[in-house]
């Protein structure tokens, strides 16, 4: 699997949009509102969101720091077979998720009534930061700087977490769509 930085900074900005035009709009009791008891509310999606980034975010800063500018920014990467595996299978197909997957507890989202508006600015400031990271990657060395992932035997080089964490993303946007689409101003 090859990897495009631009296409990936587009299929990000898709996300933004869809923050501004989709999630931001919602009152605060929809986006509390979980469809059912086995089920996340859009505000707990996006916490699981900032708490992945919470911890990809140092990792990623270490293998961004000190990595040399590029002579020619660098448009395209190829990835290894085994991490183009991991990565296909979080990311959503088309509209769809295949199917439900479990987090590991650590990523499970907790949270209260006033941390709303918290959790939602957080995640508006990393869409930030991810998206400098995207650019960053296309002008820095970073290409075999090592970014451990979340199971500690398995380890990313940087534009594989990066195409890991977008199609993450892209999975849990699918998620806040069918949790919205069944809200009753929605439904």
């Amino acid at each position: 699997m090859k990897v495009n930085f631009l296409q990936l900074l587009q299929e990000s900005n898709q996300i933004d949009e869809c923050l501004e035009k989709e999630v931001m709009l919602l009152s605060d009791e929809d986006l509390r509102l979980r469809p059912d008891d086995k089920s996340w509310s859009v505000i707990e999606v996006i916490d699981h969101l900032n708490l992945t980034f919470d911890l990809y975010k140092p990792r990623l800063d270490q293998a961004f720091s000190g990595a040399e500018e590029r002579i020619e920014v660098r448009e395209e990467v190829s990835l290894r077979a085994t991490r183009s595996l991991m990565i296909q299978s979080v990311a959503p197909k088309g509209n769809k998720r295949p199917f439900k997957m479990k987090t590991f507890d650590f990523f499970n989202p907790e949270v209260s009534d006033a941390e709303v508006e918290k959790v939602l600015a957080q995640y508006k400031k990393y869409r930030v930061i991810f998206n400098q990271y995207l650019k960053d990657a296309r002008t820095r060395d970073v290409d075999l700087r090592v970014v451990p992932s979340a199971i500690k035997q398995i380890s990313f080089r940087v534009p594989e977490a990066l195409k890991f964490l977008l199609s993450h993303e892209q999975r849990h946007i699918v998620q806040l769509r069918e949790i919205i689409a069944v809200l009753p101003e929605h439904a």
